[in-house]
């Protein structure tokens, strides 16, 4: 958990009308942001196939912060299942309280 006094935390998944992807991904291309913590998905929906075998996904939603801003998201598609983006939400609700 980097140490920042009262930072910006902006947080969004992909698939919110594809914006808030699209956002997340362009303040992390154009911010010098660490990454400090992973969210991933524990079943994704679908295989990869590499060199002839069959894979799972590397599926995940990185958090970074630089100067006073955090930033959660971008990426991959949200989470399929409810369960699983209920926890991704608390997990972010629960940073933001820290």
């Amino acid at each position: 958990m980097p140490s920042l006094d009262k930072p910006l935390l902006i947080a969004a998944m992909p698939d919110m009308g594809s914006v808030g992807g699209i956002v997340i991904d362009f303040i992390n291309r154009h911010t010098d942001g660490r990454a400090f913590r992973i969210a991933k998905t524990a079943y994704p929906d679908y295989v990869i196939t590499k060199d002839g075998t069959i894979q799972n996904p590397e599926e995940g939603w990185v958090y970074r912060h630089s100067d006073g801003l955090i930033t959660f998201g971008g990426g991959g598609p949200q989470p399929r299942e409810g369960p699983e983006l209920h926890c991704i939400c608390q997990d972010v609700i629960q940073l933001t309280q820290k």
